[in-house]
């Protein structure tokens, strides 16, 4: 069993164990092994953390969340072509339009057969370590469409997902809260339609988080 140190509350030191959900409080060299999801593991917890106790389990379901989700949410869109050279310039244009402050989308605009495709796949092949979960996604029928389609199983939300499956609304405000709780560094491949309005509404579904369109 492997132990991630989650949060540090005063003197107490807070670990989780993914494959047990054990909790343990290191304190002064005392350690404290506690099951949460027992109801005296929980009375315990609050003896132990007091009025941390909500941040505490905020931080360990985030990174039960982080943790649970793959690298990569989907396969990449396309294959970067054997030989594939040059886009150098374009490539670090786009890295570095990613990482500068709030810009979180990067658009990719021309005509079709110029290459749009491949050097979006030629920056997730070069990048992808940089971010700690990737996902491509085709948007032709619209982008909460294309969330719906490939998110819900990566996300593992498919049970979640067919307990509301008569309310879209409801499927979508559970895919977004999810999302929101990844880490920043995730990165998004939106393939979208030429249409400013829809760039548009990804730019509010995909706020804070680097992309690329």
């Amino acid at each position: 069993m492997e132990e991630i140190k989650v949060a540090q509350y005063g003197e107490k030191s807070v670990y989780f164990e993914q494959n047990t959900g054990q909790i343990t409080i290191h304190s002064n060299g005392e350690v404290k092994i506690i099951n949460p999801s027992s109801s005296e593991g929980m009375d315990l917890l609050r003896q132990e953390l007091g009025a941390g106790i909500s941040e505490i389990l905020a931080a360990i379901k985030k990174f039960a969340l982080v943790n649970a989700v793959p690298h990569q949410l989907t396969t990449p869109g396309a294959a970067v072509p054997e030989g594939f050279i040059g886009r150098e310039r374009e490539l670090d244009g786009i890295h570095t339009r990613l990482h500068a402050g709030g810009n979180a989308l990067a658009l990719v605009n021309a005509e079709g057969g110029m290459g749009k495709t491949t050097l979006a796949a030629a920056y997730w092949k070069r990048f992808s370590s940089e971010y700690q979960h990737l996902a491509w996604l085709f948007c032709e029928k619209g982008i909460l469409e294309a969330m719906r389609s490939y998110l819900p199983e990566p996300l593992g939300l498919r049970e979640k997902m067919n307990e509301v499956a008569a309310d879209t609304d409801k499927q979508m405000r559970l895919i977004i809260s999810t999302m929101a709780n990844l880490p920043k560094t995730a990165c998004w491949f939106w393939t979208t339609p030429t249409n400013p309005r829809t760039f548009k509404g990804l730019n509010g579904i995909a706020q804070g988080w680097a992309g690329t369109c």
